[in-house]
């Protein structure tokens, strides 16, 4: 079976049970998406694991202080405009470093906290298990999880199926190498 077919089978199956294991953790699965899909971009494989995991945290941690700074801050456009602002700036220029070098992977981690403080319908300072930066890191840390399932599912179901390369290893096999 070639690459595409055996990732396609594999995140199929595993999206499915994403839904299920959301619902027991009370966790938006579009948000284990969102992170599931970080690992992907970021590479696979531990390096990837590093990059998505770091990134999507590094954004979530930015988001939470623009959040609770715009909770206590006047509303108004400027001052949000300026806060966004900065925590782009902040995001971009974090690109510097080298576990932090995906920033896009930043920017959906900044994405996941606006989106849990959404959904949650809590203040960003709850910090609850059921808070908003529970339900981000969660969704984020889960999301990992299943890009490693998703690569290591596939890597076997290659092999099981004597796909071509079906020899190297999971981490070599799908996207890029490292």
């Amino acid at each position: 079976m070639n690459e595409t077919n055996s990732l396609a089978i594999s995140v199929g199956v595993l999206a499915g049970v994403s839904v299920w294991v959301t619902g027991l953790l009370s966790l938006p699965t579009w948000l284990v998406f969102l992170a599931w899909l970080t690992f992907f971009f970021c590479g696979l494989g531990k390096s990837g694991l590093i990059l998505q995991l770091s990134s999507n945290l590094w954004g979530i941690f930015v988001g939470a202080i623009a959040l609770y700074a715009l909770s206590r801050l006047p509303d108004q456009i400027f001052i949000a405009m300026l806060v966004i602002a900065v925590s782009a700036f902040t995001i971009a220029q974090s690109a510097r470093v080298r576990f932090l070098s995906q920033s896009p992977g930043s920017f959906v981690g900044f994405a996941m906290i606006a989106a849990a403080v959404q959904t949650t319908a809590l203040p960003i300072d709850n910090v609850t298990v059921h808070g908003p930066i529970a339900v981000a890191v969660g969704a984020a840390v889960l999301g990992s999880l299943f890009g490693i399932a998703s690569q290591l599912a596939a890597f076997a179901i290659r092999t099981a199926t004597g796909g071509r390369d079906a020899h190297r290893s999971g981490d070599q096999m799908l996207l890029r190498e490292e």
